[in-house]
């Protein structure tokens, strides 16, 4: 997810009491979360595993309207111990402290979720793994001979340059790009001809070689990929409102390997806000407008640090289990991505861990690293090394991210074809809200669909989110 430049006034203590005006949402969110969990752990049948694989010997679950009455017993119980006062100090705990992957303050708030998951008898594993991650540090843009220099920020595996000078083109809007073709293995080709019999789309592109280009939109990995396969030496992305957002400009997923290092860009990508771009767009108006442009960015292998908690039912160790994850790395401070979602999580650990005697099937809460400036490096990192463990044991994936927005007002799910009706039943009984949802893209630590666990992702956010 992006995240908005921060304003550098703003103080910790103005931070934590955002994040107790903001109680009342997460603890809305909070308790559907645990509900809808509560209903995977006790009524779930999708998924690879059978509960009788598990253990041969055990007495059948519960399933159709028994699961449903026993999971609101046990949603009802663990709603009940997910508190306000909880919610606000785990988060407070947490977003005390700036969290890029790798860091001193992510590995502090994963030693205080720690600390709290251990204090409330919850078994807690901490795995260590080196990620290649990429965290911006600056940028500049300057109209040569003109003097006008925007405010501007680089992205999370943009190429760096000290000092590039270039002529630049204003390309339009990100919908004025041809699309790329993922085609089959590791390939990225821009289209071309075949997409209207007797007009080549890229006659609309005005000429990009060896130009700066300009484009209206998020920085994003396809643009960028397209930008540089059109050969362009750089990319100035103007964002549509007055704001920067730090976002990931590479098509990777997880630490590139040998077969898609190629991927990571070779261009430096700058960000500047809608007024910079109209400025520079009214320059371009009256003539050739060059450009220089620096962008330094730190990019390399670093030790993350993957907190797992993993709470089985009371003499059923090996049980299949529901995975329940949320990155722990944030932009800057992150209260609402994903501060707010973490300290849920801690929350619902602690209610289920003291309903084990009631669980039949178990719960593994997950804290990924390397979501925001690692490309789910953490999540993928999971997914190599409990592959088989999950092919056997993992019914369904619960993805968290982004609650506790203030003036929350709209609803709505992603979900693999497998647990759509568990959302809209979520949705509908424990928010009085009707949803259709919709599925799962190519986001949000969505790691785990080769090895076939299907995903459920509630969200709830504001009307102009």
């Amino acid at each position: 997810m992006f995240r908005a430049h921060p304003d550098p006034t703003a103080g910790n203590a103005r931070r934590l009491d955002t994040v107790r005006r903001a109680g009342s949402a997460i603890l809305r969110s909070s308790r559907l979360l645990a509900w809808m969990v509560a209903l995977l752990v006790s009524g779930c049948t999708a998924g690879p595993a059978t509960d009788t694989e598990a253990d041969p010997d055990a007495a059948p679950l519960p399933s159709g309207p028994e699961a449903v009455m026993i999971a609101g017993e046990l949603g009802d119980r663990l709603k009940a111990m997910v508190s306000v006062a909880d919610l606000t100090s785990h988060a407070e705990g947490i977003v005390r402290y700036e969290r890029p992957s790798g860091s001193p303050g992510e590995n502090a708030a994963i030693d205080y979720i720690v600390g709290a998951l251990q204090q409330a008898g919850v078994p807690v594993q901490v795995h260590a793994f080196e990620a290649f991650v990429s965290d911006p540090v600056r940028a500049r843009v300057t109209v040569v001979g003109n003097g006008f220099s925007p405010e501007a920020i680089t992205m999370a595996y943009s190429a760096s340059t000290d000092s590039l000078e270039a002529p630049l083109v204003n390309v339009g809007t990100l919908a004025d790009l041809p699309p790329l073709e993922l085609g089959t293995g590791e390939r990225l080709v821009v289209q071309g001809t075949e997409l209207v019999v007797g007009r080549d789309p890229l006659d609309d592109v005005p000429e990009v070689a060896g130009r700066i280009a300009m484009v209206i939109g998020q920085p994003r990995n396809v643009p960028t990929a397209v930008l540089e396969q059109l050969g362009a030496v750089g990319v100035v992305f103007v964002n549509p409102e007055e704001r920067l957002n730090d976002l990931i400009v590479t098509s990777t997923w997880g630490s590139p390997s040998l077969r898609n290092y190629h991927r990571l860009p070779r261009i430096p990508v700058v960000q500047v806000t809608a007024s910079a771009g109209d400025s520079i767009r009214r320059l371009l108006r009256r003539g050739t407008v060059r450009l220089r442009m620096s962008a330094e960015v730190d990019t390399g292998w670093k030790q993350l640090r993957l907190a797992v908690a993993r709470i089985d039912p009371v003499g059923a160790a090996g049980a299949p289990y529901v995975l329940f994850g949320g990155h722990i790395d944030g932009w800057y401070h992150g209260a609402t991505d994903e501060g707010a979602s973490n300290a849920a999580m801690v929350s619902i650990a602690k209610a289920f861990q003291a309903e084990r005697a009631s669980l039949r099937r178990g719960l593994v809460v997950a804290w990924w690293p390397g979501h925001s400036n690692g490309r789910y490096a953490g999540s993928t990192w999971f997914a190599d090394r409990f592959a088989d463990e999950m092919r056997n044991r993992a019914l369904a994936y619960v993805n968290v991210d982004g609650i506790g927005q203030r003036q929350a007002a709209r609803h709505s799910a992603t979900a693999s074809a497998a647990l759509a009706r568990v959302a809209t039943r979520v949705m509908r009984s424990g928010a009085g809200a009707r949803v259709t949802p919709s599925r799962p893209g190519t986001n949000s630590d969505q790691s785990f669909n080769g090895i076939g666990v299907p995903l459920l992702q509630l969200n709830h956010s504001r009307l102009d989110s």
